[in-house]
């Protein structure tokens, strides 16, 4: 069967080990435990490191490239013009718990909770929604 034939879920399929799973949730846990820490400096790189570790378990090269590509520009476009380090950091740390947000929507689509749960075809995954439903719009395939 040639690659163009094979059909893919997006997600993988929930015979997963529930282990995979219990490792997002536990650097979750030590996710919300290092930004609430009083102590947090805004230079310090742990929210950077972590949310990159996490990025990095999710399934699948491609996605990992698009979601670090996507951040890695928001950040760049963001800190344009900005002098103060610490600032910089804040950002930095500010875009990467935002990302974070592509970690859970895998999560969410391999258990089953999200809002959307859907087959594609269009090998879309890792891209923002608005941004497929604007091409969509644009093409007029909405």
């Amino acid at each position: 069967m040639a690659d163009d034939q094979i059909i893919t879920l997006e997600v993988p399929q929930r015979e997963g080990k529930e282990g995979y799973m219990g490792t997002f949730f536990s650097l979750f846990l030590r996710l919300g435990t290092m930004i609430g820490d009083a102590n947090l400096k805004e230079t310090d790189n742990r929210i950077r490191n972590m949310t990159n570790l996490m990025i990095s378990l999710i399934p699948g090269k491609k996605n990992r490239i698009a979601i670090r590509k996507e951040m890695n520009q928001e950040i760049e476009n963001r800190l344009e013009g900005i002098k103060d380090n610490e600032t910089k950091a804040r950002i930095r740390n500010d875009i990467c718990i935002e990302y974070m947000g592509n970690v859970t929507d895998f999560i969410d689509l391999h258990i089953g909770v999200d809002v959307e749960n859907r087959i594609g075809f269009s090998g879309d995954w890792g891209r923002n929604k608005s941004d497929i439903v604007k091409e969509k719009e644009d093409n007029g395939t909405v």
